[in-house]
């Protein structure tokens, strides 16, 4: 990563909040308070149900009808996470765009410092991220300390090659960039974004600082073993996704995957020896 970033205060600039749902009533109201109490205001807020079961669907128009600023767009088909991102992007108004999961929740400063960062670092990024915490509850999110002060640094593809150093909830793009998830995909549709953003010459800054929440426990054995090799295999398809693009070459392709299954061996083996540990008890 590059050198420090420096924030100034931020010009008018209008956010639309992106929340994908999908059978998520029951914590929707959580993420949505985390928008709604932000120290500065997003334009809007558009909730993607993708389609949802029928009481599901229900009671997510019910939630965001209690909300105002807040529009549902309803889909007929299941398209994943990334699908109904894209529909929310397209459907946006403001100038940057934010994404936010309904499991997930954002610091209450997370808009504000990163549009004082974006707007006044110079470097007129086109893609702002953070640091994602996993919690307990959001209040302790909130207890953070989250200001223009906390160090910031450009991030390469070469960076990226390494690990992906970003999630969603985390991120702030600029609407007009002409890229979108990719549809279709479940694991690491975020990965290839942010490598095809940053290979293809566009800015990346990321504020070290908690920006938002994660809510899930850790995935035991069970739930590891279940998901390592769709998110090896999604890893892959992330940088053949953004070589296609033109975002890497084929040097850098063949080493992102490298890396790739050198951190999928390490996973491997760490659940082996969990496995045998617990086995010796």
């Amino acid at each position: 990563m590059d050198d420090v970033v420096s924030g100034l205060p931020a010009a008018a600039a209008s956010v639309s909040v992106v929340m994908p749902h999908y059978n998520a009533s029951r914590t929707l109201a959580r993420a949505l308070d985390s928008v709604m109490r932000q120290s500065r205001e997003a334009a809007e807020v558009i909730v993607v149900d993708d389609a949802s079961a029928q009481d599901e669907r229900e009671a997510a128009q019910r939630t965001v009808e209690s909300y105002p600023g807040t529009r549902l767009i309803l889909l007929d088909r299941n398209g994943g996470p990334a699908h109904a991102r894209n529909v929310g992007w397209d459907a946006a108004v403001g100038d940057w765009v934010a994404f936010l999961d309904c499991d997930d929740a954002w610091h209450p400063r997370k808009l504000e410092t990163q549009l004082a960062l974006a707007l006044g670092s110079g470097t007129t990024p086109h893609m702002i991220a953070g640091r994602t915490v996993q919690l307990a509850a959001p209040e302790e999110l909130g207890s953070m300390p989250l200001n223009a002060s906390a160090p910031a640094y450009v991030i390469r593809k070469r960076d990226l090659l390494v690990r992906n150093r970003m999630s969603t909830p985390s991120v702030l793009v600029r609407r007009d960039l002409p890229l979108r998830f990719s549809a279709g995909r479940r694991f690491s549709e975020d990965y290839e974004l942010w490598l095809s953003i940053a290979g293809l010459g566009h800015t990346i800054v990321f504020l070290d600082a908690p920006v938002a929440a994660i809510f899930k426990a850790p995935y035991g054995d069970s739930g590891l073993s279940a998901r390592i090799w769709p998110m090896i295999v999604g890893e892959y398809q992330a940088y053949i996704g953004a070589r296609r693009v033109g975002a890497l070459n084929r040097l850098e392709t063949v080493v992102g995957i490298a890396i790739s299954t050198g951190r999928a061996g390490l996973r491997v083996v760490r659940l082996l020896a969990r496995r045998v540990r617990r086995g010796a008890r």
